[in-house]
């Protein structure tokens, strides 16, 4: 695995997911946002819909959280057209999601 780039998403009340990432390609903060696709039982659990802008294109992609192996973490997956693009861990951080991602 080897790290592509970081994010950071802020987690609203009604659910969406707000924050920014950066990669190695460009090293600059973005804009991610992500809107639940459905209504899980467990808070943050789930499938979004997320779009991006990467120096001004527009990017939109299926996201899946699902539980890590151990309490607190998780793991992401960003797919277009049913293929993974990036995979990804995070944990919870002062109402955030933090963590680094990878291309699949």
């Amino acid at each position: 695995m080897d790290i592509f780039g970081h994010f950071y998403f802020e987690i609203l009340p009604d659910g969406t997911l707000t924050g920014k990432y950066a990669n190695k390609v460009r090293p600059i903060l973005e804009p991610e946002t992500a809107k639940p696709s459905a209504k899980e039982e467990k808070p943050l659990l789930g499938k979004y819909h997320t779009n991006w802008e990467e120096a001004g294109v527009k990017h939109e992609a299926e996201l899946s959280i699902i539980a890590g192996k151990s309490e607190g973490h998780y793991e992401l997956i960003w797919k277009q057209n049913d293929t993974i693009i990036y995979s990804g861990n995070g944990f919870i951080y002062d109402d955030m999601l933090i963590g680094h991602y990878w291309k699949a």
